[in-house]
């Protein structure tokens, strides 16, 4: 355990001894009107649902996806209605990293997602398409088309 030779009253003192001078007040200006009327930055939003029909826990799947996503500058995440999630981030870098790192699973549960287009409502956003990985062994030489070069 620790100790300090400290007292509640030396700190008592020490505080009401701090005098701050009038050239050290500064203000600060926040304008809550404007902040709200600039929503979300839709560059930066993606759009997306879980292919499941049960309920998802809203707050565990925001600190799990906020947990394996890591957005070093943060992220919001707002639920539009049930299953449908608009998730922004504040970084075109943490965008990236969870469009590049698709697919995403929460409880094992497919998460498919959708970048959102500058004015589009996000509620109407289509979301139905999946971007997968498929390793495939034994293909005979044979097999692979320019369309397809393996």
């Amino acid at each position: 355990m620790a100790s300090s030779s400290y007292s509640v009253k030396d700190l008592e003192d020490d505080y009401a001894s701090i005098q701050i001078d009038d050239e050290e007040v500064t203000e600060l200006a926040f304008d809550l009107d404007e902040n709200i009327s600039q929503g979300t930055d839709d560059r930066l939003c993606i759009v997306g649902r879980f292919l499941t029909g049960r309920a998802i826990d809203f707050d565990a799947m925001r600190h799990v996806m906020a947990s394996l996503w890591q957005p070093g500058k943060g992220m919001y995440v707002k639920e539009l209605e049930p299953n449908r999630y608009l998730f922004q981030f504040y970084h075109e870098l943490d965008l990236k990293r969870v469009v590049d790192g698709s697919p995403w699973t929460f409880n094992r549960v497919q998460f498919v997602f959708e970048r959102m287009k500058p004015g589009v409502d996000p509620r109407l956003v289509v979301i139905n398409s999946l971007d997968i990985w498929v390793q495939i062994h034994g293909l005979q030489y044979g097999s692979k088309t320019e369309q397809f070069p393996l």
